[in-house]
Formats: C-alpha cells, structure tokens, sequence
C-alpha cells in the first residue's frame, strides 16, 4: 500500500512533542519499516517541515539536515528525486543557503542548465552552480 505523507505526520514523529500524535506517527513509521506501506514525501512537504524545525522548533541546520537524511533513507519513504533532495539537503547544512535556494541549486547542477537567473548572492555559495543576474 502506499499514501501520501503531510508535514505534520513528520513533525510529529521528529520531535516527539505531541503523546498521541507522537506515538501514532512512531506507530506508522514502524509499519514503513516492516515493510507494510510506503509514503510519498513531496518536496514541498518537506520544505514545510524544514521551515517548522527551523523557525519554530529553533533546530540547527545540522540537526535538520541529519534528521531528514536519515527519514529519507529508509526505503518505505518514496521521493521524487530523492537523490537531489539529499543533496539539497547537504548544500543546505554545508553552504547556508535555504532549502529552497539549496533545492534549486541541486536540481541546477544535477539536471543542469547549471546557472540560475538570481539577485541572492547566497547562491553564490553552491559549488557547481553559476548564479546570473537578470
């Protein structure tokens, strides 16, 4: 079987913050790893998440970017370019960009054309990418 998954489903399988919805998000994930059902994470669900964790949980982008990988590793959770998403995800840790400058910036250099029409110098930062101002 496989569903689509919404951010806060995520959120609370993170941060453990809510008993009941903790638990039954702990209680799905564990059917993903047997092997019962797979989820689809789309790439704006997950940028949601990673605003929340950043701006309301107060996480760093390193822990965000660890927990996240590790989510997204396990072969019950199904992502469009799960690859890129990875790497946006590393970019997002390494280089300080936003996710979604990082998201950009990935797909730019994996899918190419590798150059992203930008006023954010930030982009700068993303090796293998070459920013253009209009």
């Amino acid at each position: 079987m496989k569903a689509y998954l919404d951010a806060n489903v995520i959120l609370r399988f993170l941060t453990n913050d809510h008993a009941d919805q903790s638990k039954r998000a702990t209680d799905l994930f564990a059917s993903v790893e047997a092997g019962k059902i797979r989820l689809i994470v789309l790439e704006v669900v997950l940028a949601e998440v990673v605003w929340t964790l950043e701006s309301f949980y107060g996480n760093s982008r390193s822990q965000i970017a660890s927990q996240l990988t590790a989510f997204l590793s396990h072969d019950g959770i199904i992502m469009t370019n799960k690859p890129i998403v990875l790497e946006a995800l590393l970019m997002y840790d390494s280089k300080k960009l936003s996710f979604a400058d990082a998201l950009q910036a990935a797909y730019a250099r994996v899918k190419g054309p590798a150059e992203i029409y930008s006023f954010d110098q930030g982009l700068d930062r993303a090796k293998g990418v070459r920013r253009v101002e209009p």
